[in-house]
């Protein structure tokens, strides 16, 4: 828009005396100049010098005071001309006396500058579009003076509006430049209006904040450089207004989360589904609310992604359900999947077993019964929710049992032992019991095993014969009623006996080891001197066994 601006202030004003024109006397011009003469410009009616003028919005208002026509009784009228040197028009305006001998003239009513308009009306001057200037000529006696000539500057005919970048953080200040241009593009150093700002929101098409500041003053030479803020996600335009409906505005700028923030409870279980929940925040850690990108989730440190899903935001805020069925404490990071720099990194969260079994091996052989201080073995494995060996669990796990059971105080699981782990023990106890075990870090998680029988047995031997040099023993696995266990086939006895004469007479005509059969074992002993062989067992697993003497003659 192309603007004219007051002598004092913003119009660019060449006149022959400056604010005031004062023509001195002279014998060549004392029948037309015969005291000062003064002419204001102004764009308001009473007369403020200093306000810029608008073409085609802001009216032009003069006051010429001739001191030649204070004293001879009458209102007079007079007029000035004024003159566009580039736009080819000019207008008469006419000025009455406000008064008898007041000597001081102004026109009924402000004159309009426009440019480049296709239609003239009165009380209008057309200015060139591009710089222009005025001239106003002051008519006297049917004689012509310049009083002044007025520099006009081009219209503006839009705003651009510029961001230091299409790609900024949300609540992060960013800088506009504002830049008042006219129709050809070129920039109007004189614009100084004040521009409104406003939001043109492109995806998605609604939003609840605003731009800050909301308006600007502050142009230079046509520019006005600011520090915006938006503290929203989206892609936006910024819109420039003034009073005028001058309007711009700018590309679309694209505002993404400073960060996400994750969250989710510190513990959760192996391979049990859990909500990870991600809020996008600005750089004021406020949640943003217009933010809808697709992201995803992958493992901290690691390649890994977690979440194939496409994760949808609803107001700022996205709800993931994340499967991660490994033991330990992990971290999660979750990016913008167009923007992988826009991230968030959870807290650590740690993962323990859901559950474990306990296998108990059966008695050997046949028994349904451990005799009692038996070391037998069994097997801990750990699962996770969905029923799978968690491979690298490496937790604590205790042990403990309601009986009098000799358990391991605690055992550790090292990753090496892919879930699984042997453990021994011995029950000094007749009653049925059942072995329980459970995480320390993750007491929860537990497992516990079948019921486990015990039987208190002895070794009992008895000689069945004995002929010469020859006895014939018996070696029984009796209950604590005296009754043989036929249900054991598989206790090892190996026999030792000693001497009562150390020459080596005595000897067994089998093994030194056999093996219980329906609860039994016989073995044969001969000795070729006269002496007393004391015979002895031990049994495996370990049971009490008496020796017993034999003697021979």
């Amino acid at each position: 828009m192309n603007k004219i601006k007051s002598a004092s202030i913003f119009i660019k004003l060449s006149i022959f005396f400056i604010s005031v024109l004062t023509f001195l006397n002279s014998s060549s011009f004392a029948d037309i100049f015969t005291d000062q003469i003064e002419i204001i410009v102004s764009n308001a009616p009473n007369f403020i010098a200093g306000n810029e003028f608008c073409p085609g919005k802001d009216l032009l208002y003069l006051r010429l005071t001739d001191k030649t026509k204070a004293n001879n009784g009458t209102i007079d009228n007079m007029s000035v001309r004024l003159i566009s040197a580039q736009g080819a028009d000019s207008e008469d305006v006419d000025l009455t006396e406000t008064g008898e001998n007041t000597g001081i003239f102004q026109a009924a009513k402000g004159i309009i500058i426009v440019s480049a308009r296709p239609i003239i009306q009165d009380a209008t001057l057309q200015v060139a579009a591009t710089s222009d200037t005025i001239t106003i000529v002051y008519n006297l006696n049917s004689r012509s003076r310049v009083l002044a000539t007025l520099n006009t500057l081009s219209e503006v005919n839009n705003l651009s509006v510029n961001p230091d970048s299409l790609l900024q953080t949300a609540g992060k200040p960013f800088k506009v430049e504002i830049t008042a241009r006219d129709a050809r593009g070129n920039i109007v150093s004189g614009y100084c209006g004040t521009v409104n700002l406003e939001i043109n929101y492109i995806s998605p098409k609604i939003g609840t904040k605003n731009i800050s500041p909301q308006n600007t003053a502050n142009f230079f030479n046509g520019k006005a450089e600011i520090f915006a803020t938006y503290s929203d996600a989206g892609i936006i335009k910024i819109i420039a207004k003034d009073k005028n409906n001058l309007f711009g505005e700018s590309s679309p700028i694209t505002f993404l989360p400073a960060r996400f923030k994750l969250g989710a409870q510190a513990k959760q279980v192996a391979g049990k589904p859990f909500n990870l929940t991600i809020s996008a925040l600005n750089q004021n850690n406020e949640i943003v609310s217009n933010y809808e990108n697709p992201a995803f989730v992958m493992m901290y440190l690691s390649p890994k992604i977690i979440s194939k899903k496409k994760i949808k935001f609803d107001k700022g805020v996205a709800i993931v359900d994340i499967v991660y069925n490994n033991w330990g404490e992990k971290r999660f990071m979750a990016c913008d999947e167009k923007y992988p720099d826009v991230c968030g990194i959870s807290e650590r969260i740690f993962f323990g077993p859901y559950r474990f079994g306990i296998e108990v091996v059966a008695p050997p052989a046949g028994r349904d019964k451990f005799y009692l201080e038996e070391l037998f073995n069994g097997k801990v494995t750990v699962y996770d929710y969905q029923g799978y060996k968690i491979s690298d669990y490496a937790g604590v796990v205790a042990f403990k049992s309601d009986k009098e059971v000799a358990l391991p105080d605690k055992y550790f699981f090292d990753w090496r032992y892919q879930g699984r782990a042997n453990f021994s023990i011995s029950a000094s106890t007749e009653e049925p019991f059942r072995i329980e075990v459970y995480d320390e870090q993750f007491p929860q998680a537990k497992g516990e095993s079948k019921i486990i029988q015990t039987l208190s047995a002895r070794v009992k031997l008895e000689k069945i014969s004995q002929k010469g040099g020859k006895a014939i023993l018996r070696i029984k696995i009796e209950d604590k009623n005296g009754k043989v266990i036929v249900r054991d086939n598989s206790t090892i006895f190996t026999v030792r006996f000693f001497e009562s004469l150390p020459d080596n007479s005595a000897s067994l005509t089998g093994e030194e080891k056999v093996t219980a059969k329906r609860g039994i074992a016989d073995i044969v002993i001969i000795d070729s001197q006269s002496e007393t062989v004391i015979v002895n067992v031990e049994p495996e697993p370990y049971l009490e066994a008496e020796p017993l003497d034999i003697t021979f003659r």
